[in-house]
């Protein structure tokens, strides 16, 4: 079997999609656990790519022409589930940014308050 160009570019970007996703676990900026999940994607996607034959069996499995398509829709699928994930978490973040704002303000507030009722004791104790 002949691999096509797209093929290879494929392969050669989920190669370097690997390497990126590794150079961020070592940085410190991903966990293990999502390092493993992504380059366990990208080798998935790296050898359905190799062999599309994979993708056309288990979309005659599921009642689809073309493996190509049950691609597409597997893939539009996640992209949305990953949309809402992205989602929620960003008005979680929000909300905590909200909180946490609030609760800064109202200590400095609080601590403002505080100096200048000190301030005016001492004014009442030791008027100039």
């Amino acid at each position: 079997m002949q691999i096509l160009i797209i093929q290879a570019l494929l392969i050669a970007f989920f190669f370097y999609a690997s390497v990126r996703v590794f150079l961020r676990y070592r940085a410190n900026e991903i966990s293990a656990g999502v390092t493993m999940s992504w380059i366990l994607f990208w080798i998935i996607a790296a050898f359905l790519t190799a062999k599309p034959d994979i993708t056309y069996f288990f979309a005659r499995i599921v009642g689809i022409g073309r493996g190509a398509d049950l691609v597409m829709y597997v893939a539009l699928a996640l992209i949305f589930y990953m949309l809402f994930r992205i989602s929620v978490s960003t008005q979680k973040i929000n909300k905590d940014i909200t909180k946490l704002t609030r609760k800064i303000a109202l200590g400095d507030y609080k601590e403002k308050f505080e100096s200048e009722q000190d301030l005016s004791k001492e004014n009442r104790i030791n008027p100039r």
